[in-house]
């Protein structure tokens, strides 16, 4: 990373959470007073290296404008139907910032809204190693369990799992290689499901690193259990 490339965030939140079958979109949901969202957006505003963090919402989000959130760093902007879409969205909306945009050569870092347990010391590493990455760096982490490909329930193979990792996020990349990969694989209509995806669909391919095994995603309410307990954890820890 040169001296003068900066850091800057994006959150897609705009998605409904309908797996969860709760009254509230998933990242609304609320632990010890405080949101997934708020917990999610919190290690960025923390982290000097981060320049702004744009939250991409729902067009008829009700609840962002509810927050007890007044930090100058975050911006919104209007999500999309997909997740790739509003990372998409989000990153125009940051150039579109009428001063101290970011630079082709800057980074980004991408966050799932309802991923509440990312450790700032997390955060900062992956900052250090990811601005020497030449395809960006996200963090993941080893699958532990033997993993069977599986069609209409009936096992067809076991998976070489030491081969195989989650992907979790923060993703980081360089600007303008997100920007291009994102525009790419939507104008030709290529689902993806993380960032990542996007820039191995250009042929490249991004670092991982290994994360904390707390930095877990909310998709179900046992999730949301666990993380309870892992934010109480580190609440004691001062992480």
């Amino acid at each position: 990373m040169t001296n003068m490339a900066k850091c800057w965030a994006v959150i897609p939140a705009a998605g409904t959470g309908a797996r969860m079958q709760s009254a509230r979109p998933k990242q609304y949901l609320t632990l010890a007073g405080k949101t997934l969202l708020e917990y999610a957006i919190a290690p960025f505003v923390q982290t000097p290296a981060i320049t702004a963090v744009m939250i991409a919402l729902h067009p008829e989000d009700h609840y962002f404008a509810d927050l007890a959130i007044s930090a100058s760093k975050i911006k919104t902007t209007r999500g999309g139907g997909t997740r790739a879409q509003s990372v998409f969205n989000a990153l125009q909306a940051l150039q579109e910032l009428t001063t101290g945009g970011p630079h082709p050569d800057d980074f980004v870092l991408v966050h799932d809204a309802a991923r509440p347990c990312l450790k700032q010391a997390q955060l900062m590493h992956l900052v250090d190693v990811g601005k020497h990455a030449e395809h960006g760096c996200i963090l993941a982490l080893p699958v532990q369990d033997t993993v069977k490909q599986v069609h209409a329930e009936h096992i067809q193979t076991t998976l070489d799992r030491t081969q195989l990792w989650r992907a979790l996020t923060p993703q980081m990349f360089r600007f303008e290689l997100l920007y291009q990969a994102l525009q790419a694989c939507l104008q030709q209509g290529v689902v993806i499901t993380d960032e990542a995806s996007a820039v191995e669909h250009m042929g490249l391919q991004p670092q991982v690193l290994a994360a904390d095994s707390s930095n877990i995603k909310v998709t179900t309410m046992d999730d949301l259990h666990i993380a309870e307990l892992y934010l109480q954890d580190m609440q004691k820890q001062g992480d």
